[in-house]
């Protein structure tokens, strides 16, 4: 089940206190923003959300069944994730400089090696 938001400065804004959760059967295309204190709850194992705006007190979870390489997020809002949860089978970070404002929960993910994050053999984290 597809959604698109199109047309000229369309976009669609996940309000404060509000969560929208893309199941894994559907894909949103379009721009989405979220406001202070929404959620976004990806199941989508390909999704196609391109984000605008993404308040430092918002959340992004990531909650595939499948493996995911959870993307860089440069947005207008400021630079990066606010919250970032990783959650459910192996999730892995884009190659580059992850941003996350706010805290970063990881819960239930693993892989068959030791590099559950991603990018480099030994990932760091300052």
């Amino acid at each position: 089940m597809p959604a698109t938001g199109s047309g000229v400065g369309s976009k669609v804004i996940v309000q404060a206190g509000s969560t929208f959760t893309e199941p894994a059967t559907a894909n949103f295309t379009g721009l989405l923003d979220l406001e202070s204190g929404s959620t976004l709850v990806e199941l989508n194992p390909t999704p196609a959300v391109t984000f605008g705006s993404v308040n430092a007190a918002s959340t992004i979870e990531y909650a595939q069944a499948t493996t995911y390489t959870v993307p860089l997020l440069p947005v207008t809002g400021g630079p990066g994730y606010g919250n970032l949860t990783l959650r459910n089978a192996t999730k892995r970070l884009a190659t580059g400089t992850s941003v996350v404002r706010g805290n970063l929960l990881v819960s239930n993910v693993g892989a068959t090696d030791s590099n559950i994050f991603g990018g480099a053999t030994t990932p760091t984290y300052p």
